[in-house]
């Protein structure tokens, strides 16, 4: 049960996490039900082939965003199933894809070249994996250790879909075979698919007074890892961003909201006098509060 965030082609998805399976033998289908519990259960879906599962062989470092990443390599192992490799413009256009656990959530990663490199009489495979492109779908190019989960993106998966009234709260995960055996999994999912994305290109400059103006550019999580000229489309139901300054500890010396991707910072020598050594800013969701920040050290 990943909470991950919106992939290509999902865009009109209601909130809720991807749920994979697998399986061996596999038993032909699996349906999901949710719920507070047990009594609580509804059915939400099904999966009809087995999800193609793993973990890193060796760690990843963090990579670049919004460029491909030639200098990091990803040592994959597999439970079952194959990888391939594709051309840029078909992994521009969505093609192989896959989710990468981390500390503090999972990272989208794409892919051009596959090498196998070893493989056993149980189906258990090993690739080497170049020509990367980090932090797909608004999420982050972060280091992650040898171990970490990897789930491949080949449409195994199913989103669930959540209420918003079931994010936040404990769910009842359960899966279940023709045969009838049934797995359990207890989970909080917060909503990562209503969340708005880190904003970029955090610069500080001056207006034509010389006045201190701290500008970025808008993400969005709707058509936002798009490859087109321009700016993207707003996905949020008004565009309104909260600035924070910051001080070495983490307190908050100055909070302020704005309605357009720039900030006059009129308060600068008083909160430097109190302390100030960073900027973050974060795009607001009216329905789900704030998304990720993005910070920018002035100190």
């Amino acid at each position: 049960m990943i909470d991950a965030p919106l992939l290509p082609g999902e865009e009109g998805a209601t909130p809720g996490p991807l749920v994979a399976v697998f399986a061996d033998p596999w038993p032909g289908r699996v349906e999901l039900a949710v719920g507070a519990n047990a009594a609580g259960l509804s059915p939400r879906g099904e999966m009809t082939r087995p999800a193609t599962l793993g973990w890193l062989r060796a760690g990843l470092a963090a990579g670049p965003v919004g460029r491909w990443d030639w200098a990091n390599t990803l040592e994959v192992e597999l439970v079952d199933g194959g990888l391939a490799s594709l051309t840029a413009q078909a992994v521009r256009a969505g093609g192989n894809g896959l989710l990468i656990e981390g500390l503090h959530g999972w990272e989208c990663v794409q892919f051009t070249h596959a090498e196998l490199v070893g493989a056993d009489s149980l189906g258990t495979s090993r690739w080497r994996l170049t020509g990367l492109l980090r932090g797909q779908q608004g999420t982050e190019a972060v280091a992650v250790g040898t171990g970490a989960r990897v789930m491949v993106l080949d449409g195994a998966a199913v989103r669930v879909s959540l209420s918003v009234a079931e994010l936040g709260v404990p769910l009842l995960f359960r899966a279940t075979t023709a045969p009838g055996a049934t797995a359990d999994v207890m989970a909080t999912v917060a909503g990562r698919t209503r969340l708005p994305w880190r904003p970029a290109g955090l610069r500080l400059g001056r207006d034509a007074s010389g006045a201190r103006v701290l500008h970025w550019r808008r993400r969005t999580r709707i058509d936002g890892d798009g490859w087109g000229p321009g700016d993207v489309g707003l996905a949020e139901e008004i565009e309104r961003y909260e600035v924070r300054a910051l001080s070495a500890s983490g307190a908050v010396v100055r909070r302020a909201e704005t309605s357009a991707p720039v900030w006059a910072w009129a308060t600068r020598a008083a909160d430097l006098a109190d302390g100030a050594v960073a900027l973050e800013v974060s795009q607001l969701s009216l329905s789900h509060g704030p998304g990720a920040a993005t910070r920018l050290n002035i100190v």
